[in-house]
């Protein structure tokens, strides 16, 4: 209900006041359904949230994941604007230094020299970092280029061997999807380098009609699968089972003590109604 006085002089409202009015109505209206909408999703979240055997619906995992990618997006922007600029800034001003004085002694010449490769260091970590962070062009690339440019990132720090088959690949997925993929196998290899010991790491993308799936295997020392939830946890899975879960997919591994890791990873190439946000 929406109250107003009276004009101060006594006429009676004409049609663009009574439309203001009604406008005023309307929005106001529309502002408690919200309100009234977004406290019913927090008693949702909490109920989630206090209830641990209970996964996220569809939904929710693709709208935190959005939230999360859009999150460091914003972030990789930063430290490319400001903290990379800065370094490259000084980057310059070292080298001029070092080229344009020739009346420095070789000491503080040789130290210069090595003040300016750790720079160049920092200035290679942070540009990986925005990588890390959001893949540099992965809307122009594609999906299969990201993904062959983040394996030869990992064989470059790490004692695997990747080998990678996508023959035939030729699904047409939307930025969402790409990304999702780019995670979950990101996420894979980064688990195999911290935790797995393995040699060979193989990994195949292919699709169909049914939709997309990805196969990832290694020759790893494996682990024990009787803990589920506890194995999730701990070695990060929660966040690639959440994913898998959000596009409607299903996740299924094979793994025991000394007899490697593989995971399958299935899911359609569009998502139903009900899980869009």
């Amino acid at each position: 209900m929406l109250w107003c006085r009276g004009k101060k002089d006594f006429t009676t409202l004409n049609r663009d006041e009574k439309t203001y009015l009604q406008t005023i109505s309307h929005n106001a209206n529309i502002a408690i359904e919200n309100m009234n909408l977004i406290e019913d999703l927090l008693k949702e979240l909490r109920t989630l949230r206090s209830d641990q055997t209970q996964q996220y619906p569809a939904w929710l995992s693709r709208l935190l994941f959005s939230i999360a990618e859009n999150q460091r997006k914003q972030l990789s922007i930063d430290l490319h604007d400001t903290v990379l600029q800065e370094q490259l800034y000084l980057y310059r001003r070292m080298d001029d230094l070092i080229s344009k004085r020739q009346d420095l002694p070789k000491t503080l010449s040789s130290e210069l020299n090595m003040f300016k490769e750790s720079i160049l260091d920092s200035i290679h970590l942070i540009r990986e970092t925005c990588n890390e962070l959001r893949p540099a062009f992965i809307e122009e690339l594609g999906l299969v280029h990201a993904l062959e440019d983040l394996i030869e990132q990992y064989q470059l720090r790490s004692n695997f061997t990747v080998y990678f088959s996508h023959e035939g690949f030729q699904a047409d997925l939307d930025q969402e999807r790409i990304l999702a993929i780019f995670r979950i196998v990101q996420e894979l290899l980064s688990n195999a380098m911290k935790h797995s010991d393995a040699k060979i790491v193989k990994l195949s993308l292919r699709n169909d009609r049914q939709g997309v799936t990805l196969i990832y295997s290694d020759d790893g020392r494996g682990m024990d699968y009787s803990f589920q939830r506890d194995l999730f946890s701990h070695i990060g899975l929660s966040g690639i089972e959440q994913r898998v879960h959000g596009l409607n997919g299903s996740l299924t591994i094979n793994t025991s003590p000394g007899s490697g890791f593989k995971s399958t990873i299935t899911f359609p190439c569009t998502v139903s109604k009900e899980a869009t946000v």
